[in-house]
């Protein structure tokens, strides 16, 4: 087999994966809002969090070594500490504010995803707040804002939904 052949199944793979990830991100608002007519959004976080761990521990376990030693028993209490703080919060914050504004909304606002890490950044003082930065940052947050005027949508939104969604992307 060629170098050639091996390189570009690669970059299909890679290609391919993109896809299958932009997918998944996309559809997740509507599935979530489908979800949310049958459940509470408590019970939804709940459960994607319990199918996530699952499917994140299947990996950890069956996967070949990399060179790293396994995880020793003392370390799996914080680990499970930071899954509920990153994701189960961030689970709940989401799928409690989508049940209250529309797919469309939470998708925008998931999208100030970037600026919120850069703010998190600067007030650590991990990074430097520039000018160009602050006007990113001041664009971005007034788009959202905008979001809350009214429109002919069927869809109901709230700036308690979009603010709870906001709160898990912190």
């Amino acid at each position: 087999m060629s170098d050639g052949s091996s390189k570009g199944r690669g970059q299909l793979f890679l290609y391919l994966t993109v896809v299958v990830v932009y997918l998944f991100w996309g559809g997740n608002f509507v599935f979530s809002k489908v979800a949310l007519k049958e459940m509470p959004g408590t019970l939804v976080a709940g459960m994607r969090t319990v199918i996530a761990a699952a499917l994140l521990l299947a990996v950890y376990k069956g996967r070949k070594s990399d060179g790293r030693p396994p995880l020793r028993l003392d370390e799996y209490p914080r680990l499970c500490m930071i899954g509920v703080c990153g994701i189960a919060i961030n689970q709940i914050c989401f799928l409690v504010g989508l049940s209250l504004t529309s797919a469309s909304h939470a998708a925008l606002v998931i999208s100030l995803t970037p600026f919120m890490v850069l703010a998190l950044a600067w007030f650590r003082g991990q990074e430097a707040f520039t000018s160009k930065r602050a006007i990113g940052l001041a664009v971005a947050v007034c788009g959202m804002l905008l979001l809350q005027r009214p429109s002919g949508s069927a869809q109901t939104a709230s700036l308690a939904g979009d603010l709870l969604i906001l709160a898990g992307v912190s």
